[in-house]
């Protein structure tokens, strides 16, 4: 999932820390920090932050200011916390719910029971941006901020596929037709189409078999 966004601030002539946004001038958080240097002198550095986040460069001479916006720091993003609920989960609903709490990173979750259930539910916030795409730096002066996040619950997910079985190695499997765009960048697809090709003979698989899967060289 697309979870960042580079903003561009144009700064005070008058003092590089402060930023426009929504037509008035704001100040960034600065933050002073000691680096320790090996056989070297320390070196006091300022840590800027904006309102979307930390400030990664600043152009003085056209007077601009670079700073990233991630679902990463975002409030609750522990990364993996949210296994722990699943390792209790009992049941497909239960997983799925532990899985609404999985905010970064995104990742594709499986699912298998006792009862022979399978199931597949992607998890990770999504940031909700109507009428741009964050393919590009946006002005950070307002006009393209985040309208929330889409409930993880929605993402596309499957259980107990027709096929009888989902595979997933980072292809782009996002159905045709869904309405959101989650991302842009993929793995190339021919993990997934080897694995497709091995679980497509219709036959029962043995552990020998899944342990030659796993060590495939094709």
């Amino acid at each position: 999932i697309d979870q960042e966004d580079l903003y561009v601030y144009e700064t005070n002539p008058e003092n590089p820390n402060r930023y426009r946004y929504k037509g008035e001038w704001k100040d960034m958080k600065v933050i002073q920090e000691t680096i320790l240097v090996k056989n070297a002198s320390s070196v006091t550095v300022d840590l800027k932050f904006t309102r979307h986040g930390p400030v990664l460069y600043e152009d003085k001479k056209n007077k601009k200011a670079y700073a990233l916006r991630a679902g990463w720091l975002e409030i609750g993003g522990a990364p993996y916390l949210a296994g722990l609920r699943m390792d209790q989960a009992k049941n497909w609903e239960e997983f799925r719910d532990a899985c609404s709490f999985f905010r970064i990173p995104s990742e594709n979750m499986v699912w298998a029971d006792v009862e022979g259930n399978i199931g597949w539910q992607p998890v990770g916030i999504t940031p909700v941006r109507n009428g741009w795409s964050g393919l590009v730096p946006v002005p950070g002066d307002g006009r393209f901020e985040w309208d929330g996040f889409l409930p993880i619950k929605s993402l596309p997910h499957c259980i107990n596929p027709p096929e009888g079985f989902f595979a997933t190695a980072n292809q782009d499997n996002v159905p045709e037709g869904y309405p959101y765009g989650l991302g842009y960048l993929w793995s190339t697809p021919y993990r997934f189409a080897r694995v497709q090709e091995f679980l497509s003979t219709g036959r029962k698989m043995t552990m020998m078999d899944m342990m030659k899967l796993q060590h495939d060289e094709l």
